[in-house]
């Protein structure tokens, strides 16, 4: 039986909308793409797909406003998930291709993968399947609930979150010198490095988790 929730995946010109929305419709009737938050009071769920540059990423949601109207749906206590570069935006500040704000939700900075690790531990862009172990945090965590404690997950990045707390961290995958986050849960703000909609089963369990979760 699918959720009674009312999906919205925000198209800001970067992101696997497709995929995403396929996914979100195993578990949701009302879900739609959308080009702004016009309306939104009666969405109950959004979702910030993301495969690009944090840059270009900030540019589209500048130049049609929409950084205050992310912060206000955030402010209503309504789930917010960003997917790779969608949670990388919800950090303060990116350094992919220059010095760029982000919507400062999360706080930490966006890092080239290249500056947190030795060229032998990771090939950069880092494209494929790798290990995410869950934190602590999962006691009282949503995203990962009912999934094993480390679970392969399918990624496609060259820059990375690093926070300034393991506060809201609540999945990571480990290098030999550094962990690289992977997922936090700040209240009702979510995010992702790794792409659900294209991680199996996991991935999709990820998906209904959230859905699940209400204001």
């Amino acid at each position: 039986m699918k959720n009674s929730v009312s999906v919205r995946i925000l198209d800001y010109g970067v992101g696997n909308l497709h995929s995403v929305y396929r996914a979100c419709k195993i578990y949701a009737e009302d879900v739609k793409v959308i080009k702004d938050l016009s309306g939104i009071d009666s969405v109950s769920h959004l979702v910030l797909p993301g495969v690009g540059a944090f840059g270009v990423a900030m540019k589209s949601i500048n130049e049609v406003g929409l950084g205050d109207q992310i912060k206000e749906f955030i402010n209503s206590g309504k789930p917010l998930l960003g997917i790779c570069v969608g949670m990388q935006i919800l950090g303060e500040v990116g350094f992919e291709n220059g010095i760029h704000k982000g919507l400062g939700i999360l706080e930490g900075r966006v890092v080239s993968l290249s500056d947190c690790c030795s060229t032998n531990e990771t090939r950069v862009p880092n494209m494929g399947w790798s290990s995410v172990t869950k934190t602590e945090l999962n006691d009282e965590g949503v995203l990962l609930r009912g999934l094993q404690d480390s679970f392969y997950a399918y990624f496609a990045h060259s820059y990375t979150v690093e926070m300034r707390s393991s506060d809201y961290v609540s999945g990571y995958v480990q290098f030999p010198s550094t962990r690289i986050t992977a997922t936090v849960e700040k209240k009702n703000v979510f995010g992702v490095q790794f792409h659900p909609e294209k991680s199996g089963v996991m991935g999709l369990k990820i998906i209904e988790n959230f859905l699940n979760f209400e204001k």
